[in-house]
């Protein structure tokens, strides 16, 4: 397991995996909360509190993101995560107390026979195992037991994982967290294959080369995290988010098809912000530092 340091304040970060029944949770914690969007681009999404976020509703706080396995079974990990806020703000009930954690899953039961999945108890243990330092990466978390690349007939998938990069521009932080288990293929900045569709000879094949049969294999997801200190409004904080969305692109090959669950969710932590100095240099240094962390996750 790898990890990926970061100096984001007002975060926090676990990933907690079951090694024996290859499932496990993503938690990303702001303990002072934050404003966040979502952009939801797959054909088969599933997901908790998106609305609670979305442009045309009033709020648009969040206390934590959950990235989990389990399928749409694993959106109950986000209930456990709820109960530990809950007890930190001891069970208060005003309507400002009520956590709220969105939550996006990915179908994790590809080559194993156990019906696991991130439950309550895997949420709360989630929360206990918060540190703020680096996030992990690999296959851990939400990313246990993920695949790329079942787009291509008379090819095997490969594994992949939790990725994650960091950076900053003009004095604005940006931290990118995926949990990666896509159909497509994942591709290096140049265009080449580097994890998925492996065909029998040891070559991995582009879905661009003709005569290739493809396949329509269901379950199949890419959820992220775009965290940035940058001073932005709403409207700002989610054009942000279908830019950096809509760049992934580059590394995942097909992307945002009928059978993936894609979903990005960018978030500004409570606290010290930073002014934007130049939009467009921090929606491509942002568009960069996520197609990275696509890259690391395998």
């Amino acid at each position: 397991m790898k990890k990926i340091s970061h100096n984001m304040k007002n975060l926090f970060t676990s990933s907690v995996s079951d090694e024996k029944t290859e499932t496990g949770c993503t938690l990303i914690y702001f303990p002072d909360g934050g404003i966040a969007t979502v952009d939801v681009r797959g054909g088969a999404a599933a997901t908790r509190e998106d609305a609670s976020i979305s442009l045309l509703n009033l709020q648009a706080w969040v206390d934590a993101i959950v990235l989990s396995g389990g399928s749409t079974y694993g959106l109950e990990a986000a209930c456990g995560v709820m109960q530990k806020i809950s007890e930190k703000r001891n069970h208060a009930t005003t309507f400002n107390d009520i956590p709220c954690v969105p939550s996006a899953c990915v179908y994790d039961f590809r080559n194993r026979k156990t019906s696991t999945y991130p439950d309550i108890s895997m949420g709360r243990l989630a929360f206990e195992k918060l540190q703020n330092s680096h996030v992990d990466i690999g296959a851990v978390g939400g990313g246990t037991n993920t695949f790329v690349g079942k787009i291509l007939k008379d090819c095997s998938p490969e594994k992949a994982g939790v990725g994650a990069y960091f950076t900053e521009v003009n004095g604005c932080s940006v931290l990118a967290i995926t949990v990666v288990n896509a159909l497509g293929n994942i591709l290096s900045l140049d265009g080449q294959v580097l994890k998925g569709s492996l065909h029998p000879d040891g070559t991995r094949k582009p879905i661009t080369q003709e005569n290739l049969s493809l396949s329509a294999e269901k379950g199949n997801t890419t959820i992220s995290c775009l965290i940035t200190n940058a001073k932005l409004s709403r409207t700002d904080l989610h054009r942000l988010a279908v830019m950096v969305h809509t760049s992934m692109a580059r590394v995942i090959a097909p992307f945002h098809t009928p059978y993936d669950g894609d979903v990005l969710y960018a978030v500004v932590p409570n606290g010290q912000q930073v002014e934007v100095l130049d939009f467009m240099s921090l929606a491509c240094t942002s568009s960069l530092a996520m197609q990275k962390a696509v890259l690391s996750s395998v």
